[in-house]
């Protein structure tokens, strides 16, 4: 009787491991993202990024001590390579993080001043980053908390707004290849 208790818990174990498991691949013949759709926004995603006007400021901030950046960034381990692409969701799950780190960043009060009214860039950028990030999500990526900012002071907002859109500039052009490729591929 007691054996058959633990070949249950094991059972459960081994079933809850595959469970876990099957969130970060994806079922062949499952049906994916719109990898066409997901091109186009990625390059409008880029693009407006590149059209925003950021502060023109040569002066970076030093502080005392270097602080981590916790910005997330495609890795060569992502398996952005389309033909894994499809039995890999850790590509797509990279970039969900990230979008989801950059509206959640364009939304803080660090961009606030440039949010002035629905047809801003500002406002046309966020869009194109929320319909991408619908198009990623396939229901399985968690929405966690967006970045965590301090409260800044007005002088630093210029100086965050430019480290912020190089790095969202940075990350969309390697976002826009991943999905042109992705898109060409099928």
């Amino acid at each position: 009787m007691r054996s058959l208790g633990i070949h249950r818990a094991s059972g459960l174990l081994c079933f809850l491991g595959l469970l876990a498991a099957s969130r970060a691949r994806v079922v062949p013949g499952a049906p994916g993202p719109d990898w066409q759709r997901c091109k186009n926004f990625s390059r409008q995603v880029n693009k407006l990024a590149w059209d925003l006007e950021g502060p023109v400021i040569s002066v970076s901030l030093q502080e005392g001590k270097h602080s981590e950046d916790l910005t997330p960034q495609i890795r060569c381990s992502d398996n952005c390579d389309p033909a894994k692409m499809d039995s890999d969701q850790s590509c797509l799950r990279r970039i969900h993080q990230a979008l989801h780190h950059y509206r959640a960043l364009l939304g803080s009060e660090v961009f606030a001043e440039l949010r002035n009214g629905d047809a801003s860039p500002m406002a046309e950028l966020r869009g194109a980053l929320a319909q991408l990030t619908n198009l990623v999500q396939d229901g399985g990526f968690a929405e966690g908390p967006g970045p965590s900012l301090h409260q800044s002071q007005p002088w630093e907002r210029p100086l965050l707004q430019r480290q912020v859109l190089h790095q969202l500039r940075s990350f969309s052009a390697i976002m826009a290849r991943v999905f042109a490729h992705s898109a060409a591929t099928r």
